[in-house]
Parts: structure tokens; sequence; C-alpha cells
């Protein structure tokens, strides 16, 4: 295998697409028509081991631009972390494939990323050993209990499930899973709503892992305990990251 080259990240504009720009201007007081600049897709030029690729940005900007000035201006560290996410995503595949590694693909691996970090946690910390039980069970509620969106919070699913199924040893078990999960989707909202779409990306490479410290915090839960949940989400994401 060869020694890991420079790894080249670009974001531009993609004139080649054509502009997206659906009004062509505005009539001025007198009568003169002002025309809009033309606006492009940010797209991500990508050059390592000396092949070259290139796709659209995986950072949801909302709207095109007329020049990637304007563009890194409203989101220039999202971009710049995204630059940091791809050089990441070519490092450790190359070091795992070596030579057979291939640029093609990246932007599916770098898509991965955008998944809703609420739901990553919900179905690796907590649905997978919740569904393996209560699946088992010759219980007349299972179809109920087996419900993925409960309208009722989750620890309140939970105790209703122990009390369905007679206090199950296994269900009780599962106890500090779901005390932790409700501290977890508590720091990820606001007010009891979903404050935004929160990704993967967005803890990695973003201010998300800061603001769920700050945030369970001022709401006492204890050091300790944001520590140590800090480090099961980072555990989730990293296994989840290595399938990619």
């Amino acid at each position: 295998m060869k020694a890991i080259s420079k790894i080249t990240v670009k974001h531009f504009l993609n004139t080649s697409l054509g502009s997206t720009q659906d009004i062509v201007g505005i009539y001025d007081e007198k009568g003169i028509l002002q025309k809009f600049p033309p606006v492009y897709p940010l797209y991500v030029k990508i050059i390592f081991m000396r092949k070259t690729t290139q796709m659209k940005s995986s950072v949801d900007t909302y709207k095109d631009y007329a020049t990637i000035e304007e563009a890194y201006k409203d989101f220039g560290d999202q971009l710049t972390s995204e630059i940091r996410m791809i050089e990441d995503i070519i490092t450790n595949e190359y070091k795992k494939l070596g030579d057979k590694f291939e640029l093609k693909g990246i932007g599916n691996k770098c898509s991965k990323y955008q998944q809703d970090l609420n739901d990553l946690i919900f179905e690796q910390y907590l649905w997978l050993d919740f569904f393996k039980i209560v699946s088992k069970t010759n219980s007349e509620y299972k179809r109920l209990l087996l419900n993925r969106a409960p309208k009722t919070p989750v620890i309140t699913h939970y105790h209703a499930a122990l009390k369905l199924l007679d206090n199950s040893q296994q269900l009780l078990k599962l106890k500090e899973q779901f005390e932790n999960y409700s501290i977890m989707e508590k720091c990820l909202t606001e007010n009891g709503k979903v404050k935004r779409h929160v990704s993967i990306f967005d803890w990695v490479y973003g201010k998300e892992r800061d603001g769920f410290s700050y945030t369970a915090l001022k709401n006492s839960i204890s050091f300790n305990k944001v520590t140590q949940l800090v480090g099961v989400i980072d555990t989730i994401i990293s296994n989840h990251v290595m399938q990619l």
C-alpha cells in the first residue's frame, strides 16, 4: 500500500448545471428591469491519489449561490467541517482498503452523516434490545408495545411495558438504558419538542457535542453522568460509521 497522499477538497459552484434562478429580476420604479445574478448549486471537488471526483455538498444550505464567497459567509463553519469530514472518511477508508480504495461512492458515505442522531441512538441503544425481549413474549399487548413511535414519552412507555409484562426480569435489565435515553432525548430537544434536525455530522463536526453537555449540566445532570452519556453516544456513532 502506497503512503497516503495529500487530500484536496474544495467547494465550488457547479455552473455547468446552469442557473437555478427562477426569477430573472424585478422592475424598479423607473420600469427598468434589474436582473438578479444567476445562482448555482454548491458542489465539492475532491482530488486524491491523482484521481478526481465531485459531488453535491452534503451541507443543507437551503439555497443556491451566485458566488462561493456568499456561501461561505452563510455557512462557513459547516463547509469547513464538511472538508474535515471528507478528509477523515478518505483517510479511514484508505487505511482499511489500501490501493483498492476508490473515490467513487464517497458522496453516499458523506450523506450517511446527515442521519438523525436521535433516531440512531433510539435504534441502536434502546429499540433493538427492547424489541428482542418484547417480541419473544406471548402478551396480548405485544403489538402495542412494539409501536416504534409511541405517543407517550419513552420512559413512560417503558414503565407501562413493565406493568403489562409483569415486571419482566429481562426488561428490568434495560432500566438504566431507558433512563439514560430519556436524558439524551431531553438534551437534544427543547421544551419537549424536537429543537431541529440534529445529525451525526452536527455531533462529530459541529457544536452539538458541546451543546449537549452544556444542556445536560444546566438541567442538573451530574458531570459523571454527562461524561458517561457523551461516551455512549460517541461509541454508537463510531460503531455506525465503521459500517458505512
